[in-house]
């Protein structure tokens, strides 16, 4: 199983295709050469689907421009034509929804300063659907409990190569509690209490995957199901302190696709994939089809699937086994200042944002803070504000697809 991180290799220009054949290109040193970078990619989810173009002028540095002027289209080989529209920062956006269909091909074309850009046809290379989503308590090899999610799949015989991607829904509980919250009048730098009646308690956050996950079923088990660990949280990652939800999307690839892929992680190490220290330039499935210009790049056609899982850490874990509040969030008590003229330590902790109040002098939180007998104290305690006000880092708003008991 390999991780690749597709959007920094993208951002880099570390596009490579390993096909068995090495075209080498000879350099020019003058830096100044133009290469332009295409990310293309439908699936047979009916959809906008999307193309990022780009640019690297100087073959010495990592520099990449976004490119806002191309003519992007599709071409299917049935006559159907996809055109596309540039939505900002390089992205191009189908102007329909469409997908991407079994037994047709597909071409990606992009024209920019009168050069043609074209791809090989390309198409879905077979069908596959997502088996059954396992979870299971696991040590990992760092000796960290944790839960891992695995996946397996079912696909034809001669199928074989399969990319990953998940998104990540977690439960948000704040583990400190207040109905009240700390404002600064800035004119008079004077610090108030008032009323929070506003939800702060609860909230839910989403995280989409970065690297994508590369797998072959080049070794099945017996059944002719791969099973393929997609995600390993260990039980002090906070977001299975409480409900999770994982939404696993498989793409089954073709094997150049594959190799491709694979080439990217083996290349990334290199500072410059430029440098005359390569053995050659290897290229992907796109190219110029009038002038000298390099393209880099691969345009890919998948099929997909998805399916989505809820996790309750309680079954796998007691309460005791996560780490208690204290670990992760830090209680202040601001002291008075020494003199009328000194700034107030509690009005600069609610200027930064970062602390909020969580209860007074009198309040259960003085007993958890260690404070030397002479140390002059304010009259409010205060909490790091994400454990205090889950809107820091989530949302309220319940997820439509919210389960929250099975």
């Amino acid at each position: 199983m390999k991780k690749i991180n597709f959007r920094r290799f993208f951002g880099l220009a570390i596009l490579t295709l390993l096909l068995g054949c090495v075209e080498p290109y000879e350099l020019k040193n003058e830096g100044t050469e133009f290469v332009i970078v295409i990310e293309g990619f439908i699936s047979d989810e009916f959809k906008n689907h999307e193309v990022k173009v780009s640019s690297a002028s100087d073959l010495e540095s990592s520099g990449i421009n976004n490119i806002n002027n191309a003519d992007v289209s599709i071409m299917a080989g049935n006559g159907d034509r996809y055109d596309f529209f540039h939505t900002g920062e390089g992205v191009y956006r189908s102007f329909n929804p469409f997908r991407a269909e079994e037994g047709q091909t597909y071409q990606l074309e992009v024209i920019h300063d009168g050069v043609t850009y074209l791809s090989d046809n390309e198409q879905i290379y077979g069908m596959a659907e997502i088996g059954d989503i396992e979870t299971s308590r696991l040590t990992n090899d760092e000796g960290a409990a944790g839960i891992a999610i695995s996946v397996t799949s079912n696909s034809e015989n001669d199928v074989q190569f399969y990319r990953y991607e998940y998104s990540e829904t977690y439960k948000i509980v704040a583990p400190y509690t207040s109905g009240y919250k700390l404002i600064v009048d800035e004119d008079v730098q004077n610090v108030t209490i008032v009323d929070a009646p506003e939800e702060r308690k609860v909230c839910y956050n989403t995280i989409e995957s970065v690297a994508a996950i590369l797998q072959s079923s080049r070794f099945r088990d017996n059944q002719g199901e791969l099973e393929n660990v997609i995600r390993f949280l260990p039980v002090s990652d906070m977001r299975i302190r409480h409900r999770y939800s994982l939404l696993i999307k498989q793409y089954l690839i073709s094997p150049d696709a594959y190799n491709f892929y694979e080439t990217l992680e083996e290349l990334s190490g290199s500072q410059n994939v430029f440098s005359q220290n390569q053995p050659g330039f290897l290229k992907g499935n796109i190219e110029a089809v009038n002038g000298d210009n390099l393209a880099l790049g691969y345009f890919e056609v998948a099929s997909s699937d998805e399916k989505r899982i809820f996790v309750d850490p309680m079954e796998y874990f007691n309460v005791t086994d996560f780490p208690e509040p204290n670990e992760y969030c830090s209680l202040v008590w601001p002291g008075v200042p020494m003199r009328a003229d000194s700034p107030d330590p509690l009005v600069g902790y609610i200027q930064s944002g970062e602390y909020q109040f969580v209860g007074d002098r009198n309040s259960e939180y003085a007993d958890m803070i260690d404070i030397g007998p002479d140390t002059p104290l304010g009259p409010y305690i205060l909490a790091n504000i994400s454990c205090v006000d889950c809107r820091t880092i989530g949302t309220t708003v319940q997820p439509e697809f919210w389960i929250e008991d099975e």
